[in-house]
């Protein structure tokens, strides 16, 4: 379970890291030292969620329609339907997290759900759908 999985990265971070080896090297840590100290149980987390497909991540640099694409992903998963791209009008040129922010809005408005992001320190914005 992804408790377990966090619990395990807390108490056994060793034995976490060669067991879950394949999650690290897609973030750029190649060694458990590569990583801030104390975030495993924090990415442990983030994974687990991704795993369970209930994670999306866009990069920094997506467009508006990029971000907008993984947001229906996730409404998908929850079983509501996706927003249209008019949803992006005057959305030119604006960052994923100013693109994240307004279709939160629409989100929490049409399905009572808020995006929720995750700062990470790196190119990737992870986020997920929460009452």
């Amino acid at each position: 379970s992804l408790v377990q999985e966090i619990e395990l990265s807390a108490a056994n971070p060793i034995q976490y890291w060669e067991l879950y080896d394949d999650k690290h090297s897609s973030r750029g840590f190649d060694e458990l030292e590569d990583l801030p100290r104390g975030q495993l149980p924090f990415f442990a987390f983030l994974d687990g969620l991704g795993e369970r497909d209930l994670k999306r991540e866009v990069d920094w640099k997506s467009s508006p329609a990029d971000v907008l694409e993984a947001v229906n992903e996730l409404l998908t998963v929850h079983g509501k339907p996706v927003l249209d791209k008019q949803e992006l009008s005057g959305l030119v040129g604006v960052s994923p997290y100013d693109s994240l922010d307004h279709l939160s809005s629409i989100v929490k408005k049409r399905y009572q759900l808020r995006i929720v992001t995750f700062e990470i320190r790196s190119d990737s914005i992870p986020f997920v759908l929460s009452p």
